[in-house]
């Protein structure tokens, strides 16, 4: 649930979007003959790091780099100019997109290889890897200085407040000794497998509700509405808020605050990415109207968690010490001697932001995939019918742990279309990455989905194959970091545990009772944070009979 940084493209994507027209002119410009002058670096004699039972190379060369370690100026990658870096090769590149801007970094794979450094104007230098041997040293090396630099702008807003304490603007934001100070505490509540387990049945209510409602939304021709991504985003508010707060929030019924609340956390996502994004960080200098807005943004989330809070402080003083057997996350946090009663605030709006879009975007590219692998649906079915019969019972733990093949369609949908495809860190230390030394103070960029659509890493990896994460891996053994959609390591998704058990029981209810067809085409995903379908989820939904 955690959200990325998309810190080097700042410039391309504002030019993208404010100036199509310079967009294609300089594509065309910079064409033919010049476009060879400006590919910069091969990957000629590059060191080739392999991956797999090989990791260990890697891990060797990083902690003594020697003679076979090249020096940074020999990383692959496109010609950097002063002051525009490689701006005119991304203005140049076939495949730029200011919307889709993984396409460019997809190309460089194949141009320069698994790592190569591609900067943009007014960012620090920034090394893009993808092979799962450095992925998976990049994380161990930066377990102690794991930084992201993510969300500034929230720490300003944050850090100079009547309410928010200064440099405890949350575990979205801080890193170090801040971050974990929190992070130690919140995570026994919503990461451990038991904790999360004893919201099923509640989640598994809600989906069977939202189902029920979604069965009436559909046309003439058994189609969702168009705006049935909306849907999904409230869901998963509904299902979340359950968790947090013990109680329905109430959009079946018509409250408005849902949807509020869910434009809230879109909003916040919104103006960070048009703040942090811009080629001139105005924001820093002086309080722009985005900046503003942001701001407001926040304080409106802030009084709806606050309203939250405050009922759940009356609840356990109603209660007494004798009442305390079941409580919610709220009044859980609210104990916690460690944590200040602003600490149970930010977390809660962290939450809530970070909780709603990764996974209803992870359940809205699950059921498309379904939809157009009929063959893998009817599979799918064959479970649910075999585990959940006639779907009178609620789930059990029992019951979710043996829809193998259910959990299996998520991971492999995760593979290939995780809504977070970037995250990264700063190195605080010389690290050897694909053999060439990366020097303290530059960006990493990991690219989290590249490694999982490569044949070396998953055989028949274009093909949607669920049956590669059963237990008997029959497509081959799976390189764990050839596939983190919530990163891994002490910085991983706090949020993960519930994200995964509310898409695996929202799939597991619509598809017990509906066949699911798709007559639109394949998806072009548009990147702004998280990755999102380009086109109306209308899927068609087919009463099972």
């Amino acid at each position: 649930m955690s959200k990325r940084n998309l810190g080097p493209w700042s410039l391309y994507y504002y030019v993208g979007r404010k100036f199509p027209t310079m967009m294609n002119w300089a594509a065309k410009s910079y064409g033919g003959a010049v476009r060879t002058f400006i590919k910069g670096t091969p990957a000629v004699g590059a060191l080739k790091v392999p991956s797999g039972g090989n990791r260990w190379k890697a891990t060797l060369a990083a902690e003594a780099p020697g003679p076979e370690a090249r020096p940074s100026r020999e990383i692959p990658g496109p010609k950097r100019w002063p002051g525009v870096a490689s701006l005119p090769f991304v203005l140049s590149h076939k495949e730029h997109d200011p919307l889709r801007i993984y396409k460019v970094w997809k190309a460089c794979v194949k141009e320069y290889g698994p790592v190569f450094r591609l900067d943009m104007p007014g960012m620090p230098p920034s090394v893009y890897i993808s092979d799962p041997a450095d992925i998976e040293h990049l994380f161990k090396s930066t377990a102690k200085e794991h930084h992201k630099p993510v969300f500034k702008t929230l720490s300003a807003i944050r850090d100079n407040h009547d309410f928010h304490q200064p440099q405890k603007a949350g575990i979205l934001t801080e890193y170090g000794e801040e971050w974990w100070r929190v992070r130690r505490r919140v995570q026994p509540y919503t990461a451990k497998p038991k904790t999360v387990a004893m919201y099923l049945a509640q989640m598994d209510q809600v989906a069977l509700d939202f189902v029920d409602r979604w069965a009436g939304l559909r046309d003439e021709n058994q189609e969702l509405p168009s705006d049935f991504t909306e849907e999904l985003y409230c869901w998963g508010l509904e299902s979340l808020g359950l968790v947090i707060f013990n109680r329905r929030l109430g959009y079946l019924e018509g409250n408005p605050e849902v949807n509020e609340v869910v434009q809230m956390a879109r909003d916040i996502f919104h103006l960070v990415q048009k703040l942090e994004l811009a080629p001139i960080q105005w924001w820093k200098i002086k309080e722009t109207e985005d900046f503003k807005q942001l701001r407001l943004t926040n304080d409106k989330l802030l009084k709806y968690v606050r309203g939250s809070v405050i009922n759940a402080c009356n609840s356990l003083e109603a209660r007494g010490p004798d009442g305390l057997e079941e409580l919610n996350i709220v009044e859980k946090l609210l104990l916690d001697d460690e944590l200040s009663f602003e600490d149970v605030h930010v977390y809660l709006m962290d939450l809530l932001t970070a909780g709603i879009d990764t996974t209803a975007m992870t359940v809205a590219f699950t059921l498309v995939k379904l939809a157009q692998n009929p063959e893998k649906q009817a599979k799918l079915h064959d479970e649910l019918d075999a585990v959940l019969g006639d779907g009178q019972e609620l789930l059990t733990p029992q019951l979710m742990s043996d829809l193998k093949y259910t959990k299996a369609c998520v991971k492999e949908t995760l593979r290939t279309n995780s809504p977070a495809i970037l995250t990264m860190r700063k190195l605080y230390a010389d690290t050897v990455l694909g053999g060439y030394i990366v020097p303290k103070g530059f960006t990493v960029n990991v690219m989290l989905n590249i490694a999982g659509t490569q044949d070396e890493h998953f055989p028949r990896a274009a093909e949607f194959q669920p049956e590669r994460w059963l237990r008997h891996h029959p497509l081959g053994p799976i390189n764990h970091y050839a596939s983190i959609p919530f990163s891994t390591g002490l910085r991983n998704c706090v949020g993960r545990r519930l994200s995964e058990q509310e898409s695996y029981t929202i799939v597991a209810r619509l598809l017990q009772k509906y066949r699911l067809e798709w007559h639109y085409g394949d998806l072009d995903p548009i990147m702004s944070i998280v990755v999102t379908p380009d086109k109306p989820l209308k899927l068609k939904m087919i009463e099972r009979k």
